[in-house]
């Protein structure tokens, strides 16, 4: 009642109103009676302040989340040089903790393909509602988009053209093998990793699935 933001005081369906008797005894019987000043003091700190990356100015996170996926090379050294935490540390403790946690174990690891796992984790913890899967820098609206899409580099590039692609996003490629929640779509994946313990002749010039393709 000595909330000091007078303003509209009097409408009924301000939260800012001051409470009178009616709030008072409704929040005394365990009501959830809106306490003014609540929604002002959650509005007060933006949701999210803009963020250039890659020459745009991203407005909202998802944009931001989805343009580093796009090109992890360069999400790996922002977020591994602070820069990612110094911006959430100005609007969004949650997620500053969240950045400042991978950016220690960027920095502490060595490994290329173990800093790519830190990375994407980092992406999808920011954006736990993204759903879209992001493999050498391509963006698949689902599992099967995905699925297809190697399928039909298979038939059109061959056996060879269709595992370099997997050699080339193997880091990607594990992080859904390992991350993705339904054990389905995992094994799906880990499926289409093991085409890489596959036949080699020569200087890589015939590669071969299994002994049905080589015959």
């Amino acid at each position: 009642m000595t909330y000091n933001d007078l303003s509209n005081r009097h409408e009924k369906d301000t939260p800012n109103r001051c409470w009178g008797y009616d709030e008072v005894r409704r929040w005394l019987r365990g009501e959830d009676v809106p306490v003014p000043g609540e929604s002002a003091a959650s509005e007060s700190k933006p949701k999210f302040l803009p963020y250039s990356f890659g020459g745009v100015k991203h407005q909202t996170l998802e944009s931001l989340v989805k343009a580093m996926l796009k090109d992890p090379a360069a999400g790996i050294r922002e977020a591994g040089r602070g820069i990612l935490t110094h911006h959430f540390s100005l609007f969004a403790p949650d997620l500053e903790r969240i950045c400042r946690e991978a950016e220690a174990n960027l920095q502490n690891n060595t490994d290329a393909a173990g800093s790519h796992q830190v990375f994407y984790r980092l992406m999808y913890r920011l954006a736990p509602k993204l759903k879209t899967i992001f493999c050498g820098g391509r963006e698949f609206g689902s599992l099967a988009e995905l699925l297809g899409y190697l399928k039909k580099l298979e038939s059109e590039k061959g056996f060879s053209g269709y595992i370099r692609y997997i050699e080339e996003h193997r880091e990607d490629l594990e992080f859904f093998a390992f991350a993705i929640p339904e054990e389905k779509s995992r094994e799906a994946l880990k499926l289409v990793l093991e085409d890489l313990d596959r036949a080699v002749f020569g200087e890589g010039e015939l590669q071969f699935k299994n002994a049905r393709a080589f015959d």
